[in-house]
């Protein structure tokens, strides 16, 4: 019994529908790799957009300028922000090697990251949406505690 795959090439990262009837391997764009040229190579990111070069900040990027390969987006420093990592979050600042620090005190951190669903009345909480300032707020204290520890 004979079975044989589709090709399967990526549409965006792929020069044609067709791939080598031995291997499966379609062949690639330039900066796109992978049996189907589905993934950019090393320091590309962003598939659909054409694997574009990353661009990481060196200083707002937690890696090597690495970013990834689907959606382009860089790993960022705490409280961090952007795809290349190179501006604060909102209600954060003094952008450097470090990450950027909170607005917010330390211990109201604390307290927002411990109630789930009911914190202290902030103005600049109160303003954005909670949800998402408060997984920022305690993804940022989470990882500035291990890199302290």
């Amino acid at each position: 019994m004979c079975f044989i795959l589709a090709c399967d090439c990526n549409p965006y990262g792929s020069l044609s529908k067709e791939c080598d009837p031995q291997t499966g391997q379609c062949t690639c764009k330039d900066k796109y790799v992978g049996r189907t040229c589905s993934q950019c190579r090393d320091g590309f990111g962003n598939v659909k957009a054409g694997c574009r070069q990353c661009g990481c900040d060196p200083v707002g990027s937690m890696n090597d300028g690495t970013c990834d390969a689907n959606s382009g987006q860089c790993s960022c420093k705490p409280g961090v922000t952007e795809i290349t990592c190179n501006r604060c979050l909102p209600n954060y600042y003094g952008f450097s090697s470090y990450g950027c620090q909170s607005k917010f005190s330390f211990q109201t951190i604390i307290q927002i990251c411990e109630r789930p669903h009911g914190y202290p009345r902030l103005p600049l909480v109160e303003s954005m949406n909670y949800r998402v300032v408060r997984a920022r707020l305690c993804f940022a204290m989470k990882t500035r505690l291990k890199m302290h520890a």
